[in-house]
């Protein structure tokens, strides 16, 4: 039985045509379809290969192990978030405008996203992505431990916020529990807020959040300004 699915299967290629040459770009973009489809937990190399119909071990010649591919994969989703340039304003502002992009990929790779509390940048765009990044805080006369205090704060921030998102966003298409009246009786507190930690305040509730990020890391550049100038003795600018 299997003998005759394998044969059916090579006569709808045949029938179908030569099929397209398989190259990292064509395999990362099925990887990211696929995994934004059904998830990263349900993802395969053999799931992978039926997508591209081709057999698993061909994706080998072009990435030595599912990691590598991962990696490729999370670098094509940065290659959607953007740092302005510096011409684009101060800045907190180009932090701002970084971090909304990144923010952006919640919705636009729900499936994939996770992948980033996963990975290390490793790839082209995420590298280019970082030192841009931590470019932006240096510039500002920090030192380098202090710059990575701040990015991972951010970071952090990110990440959390979109996971925690994807989670209330799955909770509520798969129809998750929703707490019985005698249950909101006994928790009055969270009764009182649960209306505004749905889906419809998620903006509202990142931007807010990102706006008291962005303030603590100016107080800190002021105040590690001002201990240098102490310092050195120079007048605060």
């Amino acid at each position: 039985m299997q003998a005759m699915t394998k044969e059916l299967v090579k006569k709808r290629r045949r029938a179908a045509g030569p099929a397209m040459p398989l190259s990292r770009e064509r395999i990362v973009d099925a990887a990211l379809a696929l995994i934004d489809a059904r998830g990263h937990e349900a993802f395969s190399m053999r799931k992978l290969g039926a997508e591209l119909d081709c057999e698993a071990m061909a994706l080998y010649n072009h990435f030595a192990n599912k990691n590598l591919l991962l990696d490729a994969v999370v670098d094509r989703m940065l290659k959607k978030v953007v740092v302005p340039p510096r011409d684009f304003g101060p800045w907190i502002e180009r932090t701002r405008a970084y971090s909304q992009s990144f923010h952006a990929l919640v919705r636009i790779h729900p499936g994939a996203f996770p992948l980033f509390a996963m990975r290390r940048f490793h790839e082209k765009h995420g590298l280019a992505l970082l030192d841009e990044a931590f470019a932006t805080i240096l510039d500002e006369g920090i030192e380098p431990r202090l710059a990575v205090k701040l990015y991972r704060t951010l970071a952090n921030f990110l990440a959390g916020t979109g996971l925690n998102e994807l989670m209330l966003l799955t909770d509520v298409a798969t129809g998750g529990a929703t707490r019985t009246t005698a249950e909101n009786e006994s928790h009055p507190a969270l009764a009182a807020v649960s209306p505004y930690l749905g889906p419809a305040y998620f903006d509202e509730v990142f931007e807010y959040g990102l706006d008291i990020i962005l303030a603590g890391f100016e107080e800190a550049v002021r105040s590690h300004r001002a201990k240098s100038e102490k310092k050195t003795g120079s007048q605060p600018k």
